[in-house]
């Protein structure tokens, strides 16, 4: 069934209204600063609903779904990785990092790296950053792919993939971090307005309500405490590091004009995300799986396995009218913009910040050749994450390997680096090396059945602080290397 005239249009309206903010935005831009970190006259609230609309994401929407269809609530423990990752990082370390920010006038995770430790590890963090970042952007757009192309058939995976790319990519590449942070509040206002108030309460009668669910699903869906510790450390030590090591997260940091600024940011995004989206995805993954049950899925017949990141696009295409669809859609869809715009920009201003005004002298630009550049960047990098995201099938698992590949080589030297004042350099990039390639190792040769079935991430993280620690300590050139 195609996707109705009325869908379409509100649908449209939506990306309509996406690239208007964009281009009132990129009216405001003089600057570097500007187009990287705002101006720091953006409200607490405008960078909480980004904070928190950049960390779900379409990945963790289109996944929390697929947990709720494979493990019931409990897999909405999930984002309370979110919860923790925002709580932890406000109180212990943005006012530190702030600190450091008017110190250095710092703008970028790797100028942190450079104050503390200096240009090589600097760069090293900056290409590890923009790796991760691009993996972000190409996770969020198969995340979109996967939902548009069962709402709407007609169109190829492939041509939904270059829709979205040139979608996020242009807007972002516009409006800078201004538009980004706007039009992240939109999206996460249209999210969680579409599902708490349509796609929720609609699907939860259609399944026949609490009687329905208990008739239909496996034992322990409707158990929130359904899962084993062991699970749950897993998801923990894979996600609450990024709060310390994103560059989004960053940017967003140097946005606020002070501590208690940024502090109140991090407290609404961590409640948005659990109990707040956390609970609703995971309640529509469990509803998609007593619709399947009941053969509400006109198209698939009961019995039938289906991937469970198409559940939720499933159910709302089999549930909702007319109208409400085209709503909700835009809800999903606005996750995964909210995600990729945002690693766009990290990415592009890593790209120029950390990496191209070292190869070039920063004094021979002028503004408006800045600019011209820095969207350049932003374009050349929306490619590449097309590129990488025709070549992938899972947005959850892609996105979560771009986790892994960021935390567990520069989780421990950012963490030294705001709370600390010296290490040596050698440290820092024996950490980011040893921790990176430990990850990937173990997580490429499923050695799983061997670690007791921790995530890689634990032992990541482990060989990172080794690492660090023992280099640090008996480095023979540990005074010499010494950022002071």
């Amino acid at each position: 069934m195609d996707v109705s005239f009325i869908d379409a249009s509100i649908i449209s309206v939506y990306c309509v209204v996406l690239i208007l903010v964009a281009l009132w935005c990129s009216r405001k831009i003089k600057n570097q600063k500007q187009y990287y970190v705002g101006d720091q006259s953006i409200k607490p609230y405008h960078i909480g609903f980004s904070v928190a609309a950049t960390d779900v994401g379409g990945g963790f929407s289109i996944g929390l779904g697929a947990l709720g269809f494979t493990m019931g609530i409990s897999g909405s423990w999930l984002l309370f990785s979110g919860l923790l990752g925002a709580f932890l990082s406000a109180v212990f370390f943005i006012p530190r990092l702030k600190l450091l920010e008017k110190k250095h006038s710092l703008m970028s995770f790797p100028q942190l790296f450079e104050s503390r430790y200096g240009k090589t590890a600097a760069a090293l963090a900056a290409l590890i950053s923009i790796v991760g970042y691009v993996g972000f952007t190409s996770s969020q757009l198969i995340a979109g792919s996967k939902l548009s192309t069962v709402i709407a058939p007609e169109f190829t995976s492939t041509q939904i993939l270059c829709f979205l790319a040139l979608l996020v990519t242009f807007y972002t590449a516009m409006g800078g971090f201004a538009a980004v942070v706007y039009t992240d509040s939109i999206q996460w206002f249209v999210l969680l307005f579409g599902l708490t108030f349509f796609a929720l309460p609609m699907a939860f009668m259609r399944v026949g309500g609490l009687e329905g669910l208990q008739a239909s699903l496996p034992e322990g869906f409707l158990n929130p405490f359904n899962i084993s510790i062991k699970q749950f450390w897993n998801w923990m030590v894979a996600i609450v590091p990024i709060w310390f090591v994103a560059m989004t997260l960053y940017q967003r940091v140097f946005a606020c004009k002070n501590v208690k600024d940024a502090q109140r940011a991090w407290y609404i995004a961590g409640f948005l995300e659990w109990p707040g989206m956390a609970c609703v995805g995971a309640l529509l993954g469990l509803i998609s799986k007593a619709a399947l049950e009941q053969g509400l899925f006109t198209s698939i017949a009961v019995g039938v396995e289906i991937d469970p990141e198409l559940a939720i696009p499933l159910l709302l295409k089999n549930i909702l009218p007319i109208g409400v669809l085209g709503l909700v859609f835009a809800a999903y869809l606005s996750a995964v913009l909210s995600t990729a715009d945002s690693c766009l920009m990290a990415a592009s201003g890593n790209l120029l910040s950390d990496v191209l005004e070292k190869v070039f002298k920063k004094s021979s630009w002028s503004q408006s050749q800045f600019l011209y550049i820095s969207k350049l960047c932003t374009l050349a990098l929306g490619l590449i994450s097309l590129i990488i995201a025709v070549n992938f099938k899972s947005a959850l698992s892609l996105m979560l390997y771009s986790y892994s590949f960021m935390i567990s080589g520069l989780t421990v030297p950012a963490i030294a680096a705001v709370l600390k004042t010296r290490f040596s350099q050698k440290a820092a990039i024996s950490a980011m090396l040893g921790g990176g390639v430990t990850t990937v190792v173990l997580s490429q040769a499923h050695f799983s059945p061997y670690l007791f079935g921790l995530d890689a991430n634990t032992y990541g993280l482990i060989v990172s602080f080794m690492f660090f620690v023992v280099i640090n300590r008996f480095s023979e050139n540990s005074k010499r290397d010494m950022i002071f």
